[in-house]
């Protein structure tokens, strides 16, 4: 079976998709790119998968309710969610490193950033323009970026609070 693609897998524009059946034991990739038309609510079949060398991106994906199917993902090298109605990261708990950017744009499911805990380093933070993210709590771990932080045009965010640690 297929454990390593260099490659990025995307997939957009697939309604008539029923499963990720057939990705098992598929444990690293290049990219994984998830786009408007994924039809399913999770990315369950993913369940091997430890290292993306290129992004995840998140994008437009109305369907996509959980990134359930990622707890065993450790490290890649960016994250980014752009006008996703993605209500949780719960899922990306095994996530370590972002060797890249975390960014968060326009995620208007999000009310907290919980899944990320386990998170502890970074290259660049991009929040913004997450009119229901409230906390920051689940980056209590993240100790360090070797980049930029950025967090601005979030209305509903009083209080930095979650990024304790954080080491600049």
């Amino acid at each position: 079976s297929l454990t390593t693609t260099l490659g990025e897998l995307r997939i957009t524009g697939s309604s008539s998709l029923t499963s990720l059946d057939g990705l098992q034991g598929l444990v690293q990739i290049g990219g994984l790119e998830i786009g408007p038309g994924f039809p399913l609510p999770s990315l369950r079949g993913l369940d091997d998968l430890e290292t993306i060398v290129g992004d995840l991106w998140v994008s437009g994906a109305v369907s996509l309710q959980s990134l359930d199917g990622l707890q065993g993902l450790r490290q890649i090298w960016g994250l980014r969610l752009y006008q996703t109605s993605l209500p949780s990261l719960v899922g990306l708990e095994g996530l370590r490193q972002i060797d890249g950017t975390l960014e968060i744009d326009e995620a208007t499911g999000l009310t907290d950033l919980n899944g990320l805990q386990g998170l502890e380093g970074v290259g660049d933070v991009v929040i913004r323009r997450n009119s229901a993210l409230h906390t920051l709590e689940g980056l209590s771990s993240l100790q360090r970026a070797h980049g930029s932080v950025s967090i601005s045009a979030n209305p509903a965010l009083t209080t930095l609070q979650g990024l304790e640690r954080f080491e600049a």
